[in-house]
């Protein structure tokens, strides 16, 4: 079975009445070469070893994409020191990772407008916000090549 492709989006929360910025939470996350999910994250049930993320920064005039990684396993619970970590940075529910392998990060990132036009995923090129809403979501095999296209041509 082919890989399938994923976009993770992280975006700046409030926690004890504190800013937690996506670019912090991602950090932590990849520090520890794991994405943590909730009982509500989409496709869930779908992900396999070997699919293929792009984490995306989806943050006030900022939104970008900031890196890469491959799925080392189906979503199994999350430690109880992960869980304390996610809770201190305001992901509360968070009690279910993903272990990654392959973390590539993007130190510059990628801007998004730049690439709205040619990315199949975002249906409304208008709206094209609407389709970051989500935690996650599944994007065909050309869109994750072309973001890394781009990476490469930076």
């Amino acid at each position: 079975m082919a890989a399938a492709h994923y976009v993770f989006v992280a975006g700046d929360i409030y926690a004890d009445d504190r800013l937690v910025s996506a670019r912090e939470i991602l950090t932590a996350l990849l520090q520890r070469n794991i994405w943590l999910i909730w009982d509500r994250t989409p496709y869930q049930r779908d992900y396999r070893p070997g699919d293929r993320v792009l984490f995306y920064l989806a943050r006030s005039g900022k939104c970008q994409f900031v890196g890469a990684a491959e799925l080392a396993g189906e979503p199994e619970p999350a430690t109880d020191d992960e869980i304390a970590m996610a809770e201190s940075l305001g992901l509360i529910g968070y009690d279910r990772k993903l272990e990654l392998r392959n973390v590539q990060q993007f130190p510059d990132g990628i801007p998004i407008r730049p690439l709205i036009s040619d990315l199949a995923f975002i249906k409304n090129k208008h709206w094209w916000g609407h389709s970051f809403r989500q935690g996650a979501l599944r994007i065909p095999q050309q869109d994750f090549v072309r973001v890394l296209r781009e990476r490469d041509q930076a």
